[in-house]
């Protein structure tokens, strides 16, 4: 069984939920300047959100390093790619 298809299906929804809130509220109208501000705004509120969700996801590594080599557990390294998911497709969003 391959076990990516709801990862993938998440992400292909997660886009078009993006794009669909990128023109709703401009169906009706003829403001191309409002739809264009509101889009930039959209994308510079992405790149922050990418920016936060970054600083976290470098923040919790190295946590999880120090907690690894100070007390020496051991961390497999398959956490790191879940956390990074997690931080991506939850605290992101």
């Amino acid at each position: 069984m391959n076990t990516r298809i709801p990862y993938i299906r998440y992400g292909v929804y997660n886009i078009c939920i993006h794009l669909i809130i990128s023109f709703v509220p401009f169906l009706g109208t003829q403001k191309v300047n409002g739809f264009w501000q509101f889009n930039k705004s959209l994308f510079i509120r992405i790149l922050a959100a990418a920016l936060y969700s970054g600083v976290i996801y470098i923040g919790l590594i190295i946590a999880l390093i120090t907690i690894e080599k100070l007390f020496g557990f051991h961390i497999n390294s398959k956490r790191f790619s879940e956390l990074f998911i997690l931080i991506i497709g939850i605290f992101n969003t």
